[in-house]
């Protein structure tokens, strides 16, 4: 039973990583060649990396495996540079490209239902003149608010000990309130339209460097990970400071 719980617990907490199922935005994919803007893009190998969470039952660390996509490994066949002597900076008015990403996105965002989301970016490409070349992107997932999280957790501590005390295992927990937040396909596919927009528009970076010289690389963004909050339909972010508290944007 406990492990059940962890299982069930953690999925609806942390999205499943995957890229859009149907390549749209003159994203076409021909075996391991994607080609995005008259530019052809080698993919490696599916990846699969170790991922920790934290399990909201006990409050201790679970480690699970999670299959990703493969990433571009050449552009145009030139190598993509993964260990560069400077990354690639972001020479916007935001902090990084994913806080220009929200911004820009306000209007779309603010309309999903109240909870806690994620813009699904990895991989993002920046070539040698600072243009964003080439990103993957697994939609928008969302689950209910920390709040509401730890209130499922006292709940499920509830329903454990009266079905442990009841003789009932399974019954109660099958009850408890954990689904993700739903997002319907035309929301998704018009967020999606829309950061392929920002992307091809996004402020040119200074391009990364690799002995004394511009490279092709890949661009890492911490905000890409963080999640945004959506209450009442205003938008919220993560502090940068240590204080790390939410802010409307």
């Amino acid at each position: 039973m406990g492990v059940k719980a962890v299982v069930f617990i953690s999925l609806s907490v942390v999205g499943v990583c995957f890229s859009m199922s149907a390549f749209s935005q003159n994203f076409e994919r021909s075996g391991n060649i994607i080609t995005y803007k008259g530019n052809r893009f080698e993919m490696s190998e599916k990846r699969f990396d170790t991922v920790t969470i934290i399990d909201p039952i006990e409050g201790k660390e679970v480690t699970r495996i999670e299959g990703r996509d493969a990433r571009p490994i050449t552009m145009n066949g030139k190598p993509i540079a993964a260990q560069v002597d400077q990354q690639p900076y972001y020479t916007g008015d935001t902090k990084d490209l994913g806080k220009h990403l929200l911004i820009n996105l306000k209007d779309e965002l603010s309309k999903l239902k109240n909870g806690q989301y994620t813009l699904g970016i990895n991989d993002v490409v920046v070539d040698e003149n600072g243009k964003v070349v080439y990103f993957d992107y697994g939609n928008v997932s969302g689950r209910v608010t920390d709040d509401e999280m730890a209130k499922v957790a006292a709940q499920t501590h509830t329903a454990m000990t009266n079905a442990s005390d009841t003789g009932k295992h399974g019954v109660v927990f099958e009850e408890i309130p954990t689904k993700p937040v739903e997002i319907s396909k035309k929301d998704q596919d018009y967020i999606f339209n829309k950061v392929c927009r920002l992307m091809e528009t996004a402020p040119v970076f200074k391009p990364a460097t690799l002995n004394g010289k511009k490279a092709l690389s890949f661009y890492y963004c911490r905000s890409f990970s963080d999640d945004f909050k959506i209450e009442h339909h205003k938008l919220y972010s993560r502090g940068l400071d240590e204080h790390w508290e939410w802010k409307e944007l």
